[in-house]
């Protein structure tokens, strides 16, 4: 999925430069034109991947021969009144991007975090 792993963030001059799910549907949907252009298709999806899969199977049903769900729980259940802090954080995170942690070598993955 764009923006993550080693794939670059969207432009935001070229109308990029957000991550809806709309886009990933309108992605997946996309890849599905292109390489199984007719009859169904199985998806397999992890975390927001699976939600991704499962959304477009009640977009798409007719496409959708099967969906492996692996850990895409749906979005954590909120209250309205905890909308501004979670906006709040998405600000803060705007502006100070998370960052991917490097490592050495392979044995550094393996081991225990001491942060």
């Amino acid at each position: 999925m764009r923006g993550f792993g080693l794939s670059d963030w969207p432009l935001a001059e070229r109308g990029g430069g957000h991550y809806w799910i709309p886009d990933y549907l309108a992605d997946l949907d996309a890849l599905l034109d292109h390489y199984a252009p007719t009859g169904e298709v199985n998806l397999v999806g992890h975390s927001m991947g699976a939600n991704i899969a499962c959304i477009y199977a009640g977009i798409r049903p007719e496409r959708v021969r099967r969906v492996v769900d692996l850990e895409g729980f749906g979005l954590a259940p909120s209250h309205p009144a905890q909308a501004p802090k979670r906006l709040l954080n998405w600000l803060d995170e705007l502006r100070d991007p998370p960052q991917l942690k490097r490592y050495a070598t392979l044995d550094d993955v393996a081991a225990p975090d001491q942060d």
